[in-house]
């Protein structure tokens, strides 16, 4: 039996606050994600799930357990500098990912800078192709990130991401910012890649809705705990948890607003 693509094991992260006041961020979660799927972290703010994200990103230290990536620790202390080499992160704010000073072909270059060996031909070649399996035209090559919608530097992110053909990709909100019509279209993108380059997803939203539609599995986050997990369709038709619920029916009256 192979083993997940990642695993997440018993992870603790404790905040110093206000007057040295700890805060516990996340207790105890263990999840995993397999090769080729689709894995939802759903919760409100505050919930514990972008620190789940920095963590595996490498971003934030947990306090305690581990996060195992292609059958590597990244905690451990003789964790190569390449081990998150096939894994990207794609984060909810796209004008806050591009300098302004800095056309967009150059900005989504940047995500091959740590292949160095590469031709700049190639490197021209596989932006264009990114940029089109996200649907810019390549014209947007020479526009600043204040030049585009939100929507537009969201596929902008998510090309440069994509370059080194990762196998897996963490999203962050990336929706959040983008009115519904333009989240459905991100989806979309999304399926695409999923389909086309068997890429896997740790897919973070507050809206169960939005994971239903695109994860193949979910993991409710409330206070940095676990409190319910399953398919998507499982988790929207019959939650069992109050949290859950909450969450539910929350994105349902958002439908007919």
């Amino acid at each position: 039996m192979s083993l997940p693509l990642l695993q997440v094991e018993k992870l603790n992260k404790t905040f110093q606050g206000n007057n040295d006041q700890l805060f516990r961020a996340l207790n105890d979660v263990s999840f995993s994600v397999e090769a080729g799927e689709c894995v939802g972290l759903i919760g409100e703010s505050g919930s514990g799930k972008t620190t789940i994200a920095n963590i595996v990103a490498g971003f934030v230290t947990p306090t305690s357990g581990d996060v195992v990536y292609d059958g590597q620790s990244l905690i451990a202390r003789n964790c190569g500098k390449n081990a998150r080499s096939t894994m990207q992160m794609v984060f909810q704010n796209p004008m806050n990912s591009f300098s302004p000073r800095m056309k967009l072909g150059r900005g989504i270059r940047e995500g091959l800078n740590y292949l160095s060996s590469m031709p700049r031909k190639e490197q021209e070649k596989r932006v264009d192709e990114a940029m089109e399996m996200v649907g810019l035209p390549l014209s947007y090559k020479n526009k600043y990130v204040f030049e585009v919608s939100g929507g537009e530097a969201q596929r902008a992110a998510i090309a440069r991401a994509i370059l080194i053909k990762p196998r897996l990709l963490l999203c962050d909100e990336i929706t959040s910012a983008l009115d519904a019509e333009v989240q459905d279209q991100l989806i979309e993108v999304l399926r695409k890649l999923k389909e086309e380059m068997n890429m896997a997803f740790l897919f973070i939203s507050h809206d169960i809705k939005l994971v239903r539609s695109f994860c193949d599995r979910a993991f409710v986050l409330q206070d940095g705990v676990i409190v319910e997990q399953g398919s998507v369709e499982q988790l929207y038709e019959h939650p069992e948890n109050e949290y859950t619920k909450k969450l539910v029916n929350a994105a349902i009256l958002n439908l007919f607003e």
